[in-house]
C-alpha cells in the first residue's frame, strides 16, 4: 500500500480551485472563517487536496480529490485515514 508522504498547508489557491471544480466540489467558501485546505504530496509532487471545516473539536472533513495517475490506488482512503 502506498503511503500520502507529506501534507502542507496550502500556500496559494491556484491549484486547488481548479482541482475541485473540475470535480464539480464547491468552490465559493474555500476562503471563508474555519476552513483549512491542504495538498497532499508524495515523491516530490502534488497528488490531491483536502480540507476540513469548523472550529474547536467540531470538524467535518470535507473536498478531498486526488489528482490523475494517484487514483485508484487508495491514495484517498489513506488521506483521511
Amino acid at each position: 500500500m502506498r503511503t500520502v508522504a507529506g501534507v502542507d498547508y496550502l500556500a496559494s489557491l491556484e491549484e486547488l480551485v481548479p482541482a475541485l471544480a473540475a470535480e464539480g466540489l464547491p468552490v465559493d467558501d474555500i476562503e471563508d472563517d474555519g476552513r483549512a485546505f491542504f495538498a497532499f504530496h508524495h515523491a516530490g509532487r502534488c497528488i490531491g487536496f483536502g480540507g476540513i471545516e469548523g472550529d474547536g473539536r467540531d470538524r467535518i472533513l470535507r473536498s478531498v480529490v486526488i489528482l490523475g495517475a494517484a487514483r485508484g490506488q487508495g491514495t484517498g482512503r489513506e488521506a483521511v485515514a
